[in-house]
């Protein structure tokens, strides 16, 4: 997935937009 993507998924969960991809892809993971 592209980071775009990631912070899409990231905003639509209700999570930190912030950071890396890598931190974007660990909170995803987690939520």
């Amino acid at each position: 997935m592209k980071k775009a993507e990631l912070v899409e998924v990231a905003d639509s969960m209700g999570l930190d937009t912030s950071g890396t991809k890598a931190d974007l892809i660990e909170r995803i993971t987690k939520a």
